[in-house]
């Protein structure tokens, strides 16, 4: 085996000085078949990034007219676009849902209408459902009429609705 592979390394030319240097036994000669295996891959990757490099300055490609898709064609999207639009919606509910939820912030007078203003805005995305039961006893209970009837009667009727599905959620 140790033969084929020296004989095969001498017949490439340039690594025959591999070849001539293997007299230490059949170890070696993997080792250098490693190193070579392990320069050439990172002389491919060095050249794939530069070309990749070098394309990216100049102009341009052309892109894809149309793909065929079944029996006709279709024009593709230039560039696609992500969905930032319903990422935003999960944080803008989060951000409504944190300051319903947060009742110890105290009786401030812009504390409170701050929460009314929130809790209305739940009831307008019908989101309301959402809100931790035990935030809405606060507002169904209304200590101090800080909420209003409106509020309370809405938080009554989303506790009742969440009672009679048979809701466990910190009732």
């Amino acid at each position: 085996m140790s033969v084929l592979l020296t004989q095969t390394i001498s017949a490439w030319g340039w690594l025959t000085p591999l070849a001539a240097r293997n007299s230490e036994g059949d170890d070696t000669i993997w080792v250098q078949m490693l190193v070579i295996v392990i320069l050439a891959v990172f002389l491919g990757v060095f050249s794939l990034a530069k070309a990749r490099a070098n394309k990216s300055k100049g102009e341009d490609p052309p892109p894809f007219q149309q793909e065929l898709v079944g029996k006709t064609f279709k024009d593709l999207p230039r560039k696609r676009e992500k969905d930032l639009h319903s990422g935003m919606e999960l944080l803008e509910l989060n951000f409504l849902l944190s300051i319903v939820e947060n009742t110890n912030g105290g009786d401030d007078e812009k504390d409170v209408a701050i929460r009314k203003l929130n809790f209305k805005e739940l009831l307008r995305r019908g989101k309301l459902n959402q809100a931790d039961s035990k935030a809405l006893k606060v507002y169904a209970i209304n200590k101090g009429n800080l909420y209003g009837k409106d509020i309370q009667c809405e938080a009554i009727k989303n506790l009742a609705e969440r009672t009679a599905k048979g809701d466990k959620r910190n009732i």
